[in-house]
């Protein structure tokens, strides 16, 4: 199990809470109605959860969300049409995030968006045929 709290970033000296990464919250519109992609930058890329509710839902009580791909980062500024016949994006939200915590299972993180910001965490809670279930709660 991967911890990096408290951790230093050799080159920088800066540890990974410390860091402003950015991230976005599309409204994804398809065939099956509205859902909305979590997509926090890591590494070149977009972590990536697909939940039925955007963050401030999640301050009520937990959100069931589903890990999936990592997306590019070209979605951090994209709205659209998406190729595929996929349907098409709306930003909802978009601004930096830093890590307070991150484990196998656990991803704390502080979101400063444009509609608000607060502690969130991602749970993974695997269930029966699907190891990529996860619960987001808002902590603050």
């Amino acid at each position: 199990m991967k911890k990096e709290k408290g951790t230093s970033d050799a080159n920088s000296g800066l540890k990974p809470q410390d860091l402003r990464l950015r991230f976005v919250v599309l409204q994804h519109t398809d065939s099956m109605g509205v859902h909305y992609d979590i997509m926090l930058e890591k590494e070149g890329a977009l972590e990536t959860w697909k939940a039925m509710n955007p963050p401030n839902y999640y301050a009520c009580h937990p959100s069931f969300a589903q890990k999936i791909a990592n997306h590019r980062t070209a979605y951090l500024d994209y709205e659209g049409e998406i190729s595929g016949n996929r349907g098409k994006v709306t930003r909802w939200d978009k601004g930096t995030y830093r890590i307070i915590e991150r484990t196998e299972n656990r991803l704390t993180v502080y979101l400063t968006g444009q509609k608000g910001s607060g502690t969130f965490n991602f749970i993974r809670r695997p269930v029966k045929d699907d190891e990529n279930a996860w619960i987001i709660q808002r902590c603050s």
